[in-house]
């Protein structure tokens, strides 16, 4: 199954209502397939999540040759 960015989005906003002070929500991204290209959209939402109220953080491999998935963290602050 593959995710698409639109729905990927509206679930973790939802998510972040639910999130408590301190907890996290972790993303795990895979672009080495044809729908590869959410991973620019979800990008580009969670670097617009406000500074004050989260942590954003990507984990990934670097020394991987085959589009290794990276793991995006989110963690509520506020």
């Amino acid at each position: 199954m593959t995710t698409e960015a639109a729905t990927t989005i509206q679930s973790i906003d939802a998510i972040l209502q639910l999130l408590k002070l301190g907890g996290i929500i972790t993303v795990s991204v895979y672009e080495g397939h044809d729908g590869g290209r959410e991973s620019k959209a979800l990008l580009s939402y969670v670097k617009t999540l406000p500074q004050a109220k989260y942590h954003v953080g990507r984990y990934e491999l670097i020394n991987q040759v085959n589009n290794a998935p990276y793991l995006l963290l989110i963690e509520r602050l506020a």
